[in-house]
């Protein structure tokens, strides 16, 4: 069947005839839970490094990265989120759900980044959504 994330139907190419419109309340948040959960199980210790780059500035993060021994990931999906295929269709509040399961996952050791912010950003919220492109930052700084 055709799906349309966020409507726009016929600019997909979809037949607006059979498509299925999901609305965001249709799709359930991810359970931070059930991630702290896997995250339990796996022992990891909450990583400090936006504690250092507050509390102590750059080069004490410069350090506290190079004497960490793990490889540090940057997790880039709130930002694929301007810019692949969901380009246009991942509204703020579609993040939003996703923002506390992402947080969970984040305090874990083997994440180092969020990367939220690319070149689509308002063009994607200006121009697709309608969104203010700085008040979806705000809203995921939260």
């Amino acid at each position: 069947p055709n799906l349309a994330v966020n409507g726009h139907p016929k600019s997909l190419g979809a037949d607006p005839a059979i498509a299925k419109t999901m609305r965001n309340q249709d799709v359930p948040a991810p359970s931070a839970e059930a991630i702290e959960a896997i995250l339990e199980k796996k022992n990891t210790k909450p990583n400090n490094f936006k504690k250092i780059l507050r509390e102590q500035g750059p080069k004490a993060l410069a350090k506290a990265m190079r004497e960490h021994s793990n490889t540090m990931l940057t997790d880039t999906t709130m930002r694929d989120a301007h810019q692949s295929l969901l380009a246009t269709r991942m509204r703020t509040h579609d993040l939003l759900k996703a923002a506390k399961a992402t947080n969970a996952a984040f305090n874990s050791a083997d994440i180092f980044s969020l990367e939220v912010w690319g070149g689509a950003t308002f063009d994607v919220s200006m121009n697709f959504l309608r969104e203010c492109p700085w008040k979806r930052l705000e809203e995921l700084d939260e």
